[in-house]
C-alpha cells in the first residue's frame, strides 16, 4: 500500500494584506443620519428612564413626609407595627414637643 499523505495544499497566491490593501469607508451623510438617529433614541430613552426613576423616588418621598400627614396641622396618627420607621421618627417628635411643656 502507498502511503498517500497529506492531500491539502497551500495556497501560493502572493497576496498578503499590509497597509496598502487596507481602505476605510468614508463617512457619508447616510451613515451619519443614521448614527444620529440612533444616539437620539438612546438619549430620549435614558431620559425617559430618569424622569420615571425620578417620580418613583418623590412619590415615596411625599407618602414618608411626616410633615404632610396634617398638612401643617396637628394630626393624631396612630401607627401599629412598632419596627415602622415613621413611627419611630413621630415619637421623637412627639417626645421633643413634649419637653417643651415641662413635667
Amino acid at each position: 500500500m502507498a502511503d498517500v499523505g497529506d492531500t491539502r495544499r497551500r495556497k501560493t497566491s502572493g497576496s498578503k494584506k499590509g497597509p496598502a490593501s487596507e481602505t476605510v469607508a468614508e463617512p457619508t451623510r447616510r451613515g451619519a443620519l443614521k448614527l444620529l438617529r440612533d444616539d437620539t433614541v438612546g438619549v430620549v430613552a435614558l431620559c425617559g428612564a430618569g424622569w420615571w426613576a425620578a417620580s418613583g423616588v418623590r412619590a415615596v418621598a411625599a407618602q414618608q413626609d411626616p410633615i404632610r400627614v396634617g398638612q401643617g396641622m396637628p394630626a393624631v396618627v396612630q401607627i401599629h407595627d412598632p419596627q415602622c420607621a415613621l413611627r419611630t421618627e413621630l415619637r421623637c417628635q412627639n417626645w421633643k414637643a413634649l419637653k417643651d411643656f415641662g413635667d
